[in-house]
């Protein structure tokens, strides 16, 4: 149980807030009639029910100051909420699109290790086939290496001497 107070602290309290009253007031009156008005507020006795009352206009006060400050942390931890969930999603679209890319990579690093061998078997059965079987071969090999037409025919121009040379 919190210590209550003596009377004495709460007729002080009251006489300081009776005080602020009067000051915010000054400027609207001479300055003989606030000092008067002054010491008749702090010789006025201050009744019990008073003190009881301005002790609990204090505490709604203080936890009226203490629920603002509540709501805005709950804001902003709703801000940042919201700023993670954003950043999370973004990650994740990221992370998607990166994943689809290391399989596609993957799906050409395979495709091309598989035509590379390809390519080895077409140039073996090339070497070791007959003059008829090149030049099926050659068509093979100009088809997997992308050749052009014109570089198909050059291959086939000098196709005597240019591959079957022992």
């Amino acid at each position: 149980m919190p210590k209550l107070r003596s009377t004495k602290c709460y007729e002080f309290d009251a006489c300081v807030i009776y005080v602020q009253c009067i000051y915010a007031s000054m400027c609207f009156m001479q300055r003989s009639e606030t000092m008067s008005a002054v010491k008749a507020i702090l010789n006025k006795p201050v009744a019990e029910e008073e003190i009881k009352l301005l002790h609990f206009i204090q505490e709604q006060a203080r936890r009226d100051a203490e629920i603002a400050l509540a709501r805005r942390k709950c804001i902003e931890l709703e801000e940042s909420i919201r700023d993670y969930h954003d950043r999370e999603e973004k990650l994740m679209e990221q992370s998607t699109v990166l994943k689809e890319e290391i399989r596609r990579l993957e799906r050409s690093r395979s495709r091309e290790t598989a035509n590379l061998e390809y390519l080895k078997n077409i140039i073996l059965h090339y070497m070791c086939s007959d003059a008829v079987g090149k030049d099926h071969m050659i068509n093979a090999i100009a088809t997997v290496l992308q050749f052009s037409p014109h570089e198909v025919l050059l291959i086939k121009q000098h196709q005597s001497g240019w591959w079957t040379s022992t």
